[in-house]
């Protein structure tokens, strides 16, 4: 592998080997691939986890405009070689098969390619197919299986030949295939090129329009020399195609000379140069006529859609069967573990020998010892239902058990979570009835309906645990106890969603503006005329005058 890759690439063209995989850290492999390089470095320091990221988010900030970064050159090569063969169509000699390569081994993609067929005038078809496979094992060969691809079959070959064949001159079929992106061939089209034929009166009728373009040339030079500075510069501009050669022939003499000798020697000189220029050929006209073509595939054919249908029955088939034999596996999984894990707590947990009888250790030691024979010789081919009840006898059987070990553990802490509850909760209840005591009711966010129902279920909780610290103080280890952890649960949950209830509406309580009246102050004029009026208003007026400058005072 590594020899076929070094192929592609000269010794300097290589800088340095990453190593990246498990096996790359082996010393011998490393030895070796140093023999191989010539001595080229080995990188080591790649990480093998992050390898292929790297590569992404290099090639990603490559392509990308807004990173600037070293130029990172990504070079995919086909793997195997592609020929192409065909038929060759002669009516002088014998059929004969001619094969070619279209794309060779190790060709870059994505490429593109042209092969021209040039002796069909009839319709043909031509095959394409893996090449040259010798440098493959047998292994490889069997795994790469199929090595015929396709077969193309050519239509109206005849027709656009006789269509053109009177005013063209055939160029042959031209096929244009690509290696795209992801090395998959690719047939972009087929066509017949013709090159058009030149007419005699095509070719008469520019042979006059030539030989007065050259000889108006001829005739402008030869004038050029014996008209003055300002006829030369009016020349050379409209016609700026007009080669000079005054240059070239001035710098072979010295420049002592005088320029009348010169420019009669130029004169001399450049008169068979201007007529040995070649003339203009015309660019040829091509005629390219599609051609329809068809595709055989003479690989693995695709399956119809029934034998579709059966595969993915299949898939979903064993897909089911998988499912069943993972429940299967993980229920008798599940009770295995459960008679190992049971047993070994009877034996080595303290917690467990203290919570259980003699006779309820000898059942349970019984019942598992039963079932564990079961599971190894009529069990053997038990189905998931049968397993599960199994293992729920055995958690009916423990229930009890496993209820008397977990409450010995966490009784202490619903205890004491209990207790920090309920301090705080009377906290909060008596903060809030000094705060709200002093204020009316207008300004109480909580009713005294609320508090009340607040401090009558702290007494009630009281109450509650007062019980059931003389139920534990009367409780032995192997009883199971009446009131469990999911108990004080519910009590503590139900004195933190009262409080949090009455501190939610404290802080959406929004006190109602109290009414206030602002007193007039009357000035003395207003004075004057209250008192020339005071015979005729009302005495409710007068009142609320008196009252008003009383409070001013």
């Amino acid at each position: 592998m590594l020899n076929r890759t070094l192929i592609c690439y000269e010794n300097d063209e290589i800088q340095q080997v990453l190593l990246f995989g498990g096996t790359t850290r082996i010393p011998r492999i490393q030895n070796e691939l140093t023999k191989v390089l010539g001595g080229i470095e080995l990188g080591k320091s790649l990480n093998t986890d992050e390898a292929a990221a790297m590569g992404a988010v290099y090639q990603a900030a490559t392509l990308s405009k807004g990173y600037r970064v070293k130029k990172f050159l990504v070079k995919d090569a086909n793997q195997y070689p592609i020929n192409v063969k065909f038929e060759r169509q002669n009516e002088d000699s014998e059929q004969k098969m001619l094969d070619r390569t279209l794309f060779d081994r190790n060709n870059l993609y994505p490429s593109r390619k042209l092969i021209t067929f040039t002796k069909h005038i009839d319709d043909f078809s031509f095959d394409i197919y893996y090449g040259n496979l010798t440098y493959l094992s047998p292994i490889d060969k069997r795994a790469l299986g199929q090595t015929e691809l396709s077969r193309l079959h050519i239509t109206g070959v005849r027709t656009a030949y006789n269509k053109h064949k009177d005013t063209s001159e055939s160029k042959g079929i031209k096929a244009h295939f690509q290696l795209d992106e992801n090395c998959l061939l690719v047939l972009d089209r087929i066509e017949f090129a013709f090159e058009k034929k030149e007419n005699e009166s095509d070719k008469n009728d520019d042979k006059p329009k030539e030989e007065k373009s050259t000889l108006s040339k001829i005739g402008r030079k030869i004038s050029s020399f014996f008209s003055s500075k300002d006829s030369n510069d009016e020349t050379n501009n409209t016609d700026e195609n007009i080669p000079t050669d005054n240059t070239k022939t001035t710098t072979d003499e010295p420049s002592t000379k005088p320029v009348d000798n010169n420019e009669s020697n130029n004169a001399t000189n450049d008169t068979p140069t201007t007529t040995a220029l070649p003339p203009i050929t015309p660019k040829p006209s091509i005629i390219r006529e599609p051609l329809k073509f068809q595709i055989e595939s003479l690989d693995y054919p695709d399956p119809s859609s029934e034998a579709q249908a059966n595969s993915m029955k299949k898939l979903s088939d064993l897909d089911d069967h998988d499912r069943e034999l993972l429940a299967l596996a993980t229920t008798k999984n599940n009770l295995e573990t459960f008679i190992y894990d049971m047993r070994d707590k009877l034996e080595n947990d303290a917690k467990y020998k203290k919570a259980s009888t003699t006779d309820e250790q000898t059942k349970i030691n019984n019942k598992l010892t039963e079932t564990d024979t079961w599971l190894w010789d009529d069990g053997i081919n038990a189905d998931v239902k049968t397993l599960k009840s199994k293992l729920d006898e055995l958690k009916a059987l423990t229930k009890s058990l496993k209820i008397r070990v977990r409450e010995v553990d966490l009784r202490p802490k619903k205890l004491k979570e209990l207790k920090d509850t309920l301090n705080i909760t009377e906290h909060f209840l008596q903060a809030t009835r000094n705060i709200f005591e002093k204020t009316d009711n207008d300004e109480k966010p909580f009713t005294e309906g609320e508090i009340k129902h607040l401090d009558k279920l702290i007494k009630d909780t009281y109450i509650w645990r007062d019980q059931v610290l003389i139920e534990f103080s009367k409780l032995s280890p192997t009883d199971t106890p009446k009131y469990l952890s999911t108990d004080f649960d519910e009590k503590i949950n139900v004195l933190k969603r009262e409080t949090n209830y009455l501190l939610s509406k404290a802080q959406r309580f929004v006190p109602k503006p109290k009414t206030t009246t602002t007193a007039k102050v009357p000035t003395n004029n207003e004075n004057k005329v209250e008192d020339d009026k005071s015979s005729t208003s009302e005495p409710e007026d007068t009142k609320t005058t008196t009252v008003s400058t009383e409070g001013i005072k």
